[in-house]
């Protein structure tokens, strides 16, 4: 009889300009699925780009490209982007406003029961 994981949002990219992350590698034995970036700015302009790559070798796919220009503003992408094992997840800021923080969210799937 197998066993059920619970499924748990999970944070794959926290961007801060303390703390500037900007890849998630998906773990061996899941499946990501990215299901909401969010992105906010105190002031200027930003453009945030997100991607995922398969593997190494697998072309880049840029999947949201999102703009902000003024002062304290915020946008929001939802969808369902999956990304296998061994893929990567990627977050990058083209320009970056004052204060520009992101995160990118969504579901990390276990892809056999035991």
């Amino acid at each position: 009889m197998p066993s059920y994981s619970p499924v748990y949002s999970s944070q794959f990219i926290v961007y801060t300009p303390a703390a500037p992350n900007t890849e998630f590698l998906v773990p061996a034995g899941f499946t990501a699925v990215i299901r909401e970036i969010d992105y906010y700015q105190e002031a200027g302009s930003s453009t945030m780009v997100v991607s995922v790559q398969d593997s190494e070798d697998a072309p880049v796919a840029t999947f949201a490209a999102l703009n902000l220009t003024g002062t304290i503003n915020s946008d929001q992408w939802t969808g369902r982007v999956p990304v296998p094992a061994g893929g990567t997840i990627e977050l990058y800021g083209v320009s970056i406003g004052t204060g520009f923080t992101a995160v990118v969210s969504g579901y990390l799937l276990r892809n056999n029961l035991t």
